[in-house]
């Protein structure tokens, strides 16, 4: 074992890269499996991968589920994304994040169902934002309510897992 190193850091950065696989798993199957002709919103996802990152939060902290969130963007940008999708999902993803920071940090009290829903509205609007800067169309705003509902349906999707595991699994103590 090398200076600097522990089992507890070890088992922390095995669980990351474990949740980080199960994210690009499920970004490989959002990109394989539109919803194009169930859902009428152009570029709408699930937000699949997004369970990984909330486990990453609940199971270590805000900071494995940063590791766990833009490590996904980028490899799935560079395996089955552009340049374009990559900003899009980047900024997404910083707003997401920053949102599930907050939340972690000032603990309110809500399930992770409530946790994931407000991470999927920050995503949404984080993309819309970049997809307004960079067609320079403002009007591209007046997308955002369609996009919030959408956000309420997936981030709902997305936490209710996190919450039974939670719930199964018990509070475990995070490791700083």
């Amino acid at each position: 074992m090398r200076i600097g190193s522990s089992p507890d850091r070890t088992k922390r950065l095995a669980a990351d890269a474990a949740l980080l696989g199960a994210a690009l798993m499920l970004s490989w199957l959002e990109a394989v499996v539109p919803l194009g002709g169930w859902i009428p919103l152009p570029g709408a996802k699930l937000g699949l991968a997004n369970f990984a990152v909330l486990l990453a939060a609940e199971r270590y902290s805000a900071a494995d589920a940063a590791a766990v969130s833009f490590a996904r963007v980028a490899v799935a940008a560079l395996l089955f994304g552009s340049v374009t999708s990559f900003a899009f999902s980047l900024s997404g993803a910083i707003l997401a994040w920053a949102a599930l920071a907050l939340l972690c940090r000032f603990r309110p009290p809500m399930s992770w169902i409530g946790v994931s829903l407000l991470c999927a509205a920050a995503h949404n609007m984080g993309q819309l934002l970049c997809a307004a800067l960079w067609l320079h169309e403002a009007a591209l705003l007046s997308y955002a309510p369609a996009l919030l509902l959408f956000a309420a349906a997936s981030g709902t999707l997305t936490g209710i897992p996190v919450n039974l595991i939670s719930a199964r699994l018990g509070r475990r103590e995070r490791i700083a």
